[in-house]
């Protein structure tokens, strides 16, 4: 299941016998989020990630060890769109731990309309799939079915979790704004701004932050940036696109609204941005966005060039 020619082969006849207009794609088991890779047929190929632990993939990891990573997930919904224009996959759900992150929003974006996922780890019952079916007797919107599929996962499970679902036609405004946040808050610690933050909530373990607290952080007068209008009106906008994006978060147990809002980012300390940088940069969201960017200058003290520096300083 690990393997990238094994999903394609799947998709292909799931979609050539069974043709729909819209397809939902659930994705099991096991993930760790978007830094993680293992196995034989991952960039572990031809890169030394030794350290890396083999039961620690991106998603679906299989027995003889080897994963899903996000670049071989990228690779092959960028196939089966070749190969059925026409069909849509509608949703895609991932029933895997720390799946919702913005680097996965950057990296599916093109090739999907709705993501639904966690930025937690997810109970070992998965999803409540026999609600989902009946949902789906009934011949659901896309945003119905995500709503509902969230919310039965919530109704059928314990403990402390979150889920959301995140629409992607308003993706590349989210990663705009975000991109103009980043570069915004480059240039304020260039200017000698002590960013801080008074506490941003973050996910299993410490490398994974949710990014709507982020920006209410900054609003709300939580932030060195927040002495700075330029930084609080960046920050407005990043939170209404993102806004704009969710379709519906769900909580339970100790979360609420006060604390997340879904949607992480990787925000490591230096140690562990040393270890995964090499990796994260080669990632879509990295080449084409800022956030790499800041924790280089703030983590590592390396000022490079960043995306839309000049329209916002020129």
């Amino acid at each position: 299941m690990g393997d990238a020619q094994t999903f394609y082969e799947f998709l292909h006849w799931a979609m050539t016998n069974y043709p729909a207009d819209r397809v939902v794609l659930t994705i099991n088991p096991h993930g760790s989020g978007i830094l993680s890779w293992s196995g034989p047929t991952s960039v572990r190929d031809n890169k030394d990630y030794d350290d890396i632990p083999l039961s620690d993939p991106f998603i679906a990891y299989d027995g003889t060890g080897d994963n899903l990573t996000i670049f071989e997930f990228r690779k092959v919904l960028q196939r089966i769109q070749r190969k059925f224009p026409s069909t849509r996959i509608s949703l895609v759900i991932f029933d895997a731990c720390l799946s919702a992150g913005v680097e996965v929003v950057s990296e599916l974006a093109p090739f999907v309309d709705v993501i639904l996922g966690s930025a937690e780890t997810i109970p070992g019952t998965g999803m409540n799939y026999k609600a989902i079916s009946h949902a789906l007797e009934t011949n659901p919107g896309v945003h119905t079915l995500a709503k509902y599929t969230a919310e039965a996962f919530i109704n059928s499970v314990s403990g402390d979790n979150v889920i959301g679902a995140w629409d992607m036609s308003h993706a590349p405004r989210f990663l705009e704004a975000l991109d103009k946040l980043s570069a915004g808050m480059i240039e304020a610690r260039s200017a000698g701004v002590k960013g801080g933050f008074e506490s941003i909530s973050k996910y299993e373990g410490d490398l994974y932050w949710d990014i709507y607290d982020l920006s209410e952080n900054i609003i709300k007068g939580k932030s060195g940036y927040s002495r700075n209008a330029k930084m609080v009106s960046l920050a407005k906008e990043a939170l209404r696109a993102q806004s704009k994006m969710q379709i519906t978060v769900w909580y339970q147990g100790s979360y609420n609204r006060s604390d997340v809002n879904g949607l992480s980012i990787f925000w490591p300390d230096k140690a562990n941005y040393n270890k995964y940088r090499n990796f994260y940069k080669k990632l879509k969201f990295s080449k084409d966005h800022n956030w790499d960017d800041y924790l280089d200058f703030t983590l590592l003290g390396i000022r490079g060039h960043s995306h839309l520096f000049e329209s916002l300083y020129e």
